[in-house]
């Protein structure tokens, strides 16, 4: 229960960042920040030592590098149409 209620907490104040950056920044850095929320959950959970660890897997390593290069090329797209 209380991972949730932490979960809940963390969902909420990403969405108020976000919110936040768009209004101040543009919607390319909000989006490069929720795209990177994987990652680091995903970074997270490798070394999570309890219930909801997750074993290292080479599709999920390759899957989270077309991420990274997704992320980068759309920024220098977002860039190039300013």
């Amino acid at each position: 229960m209380n991972l949730v209620l932490l979960n809940a907490l963390f969902v909420g104040l990403t969405h108020a960042f976000g919110a936040a950056i768009i209004k101040y920044e543009d919607a390319v850095l909000s989006t490069t920040i929720t795209l990177m929320i994987i990652l680091t959950t995903w970074l997270f959970f490798l070394v999570w030592p309890y219930q909801g660890h997750e074993n290292f897997n080479f599709l999920t390593l390759f899957g989270m590098i077309l991420l990274g290069i997704g992320s980068y090329f759309y920024i220098i797209a977002e860039n190039k149409n300013k």
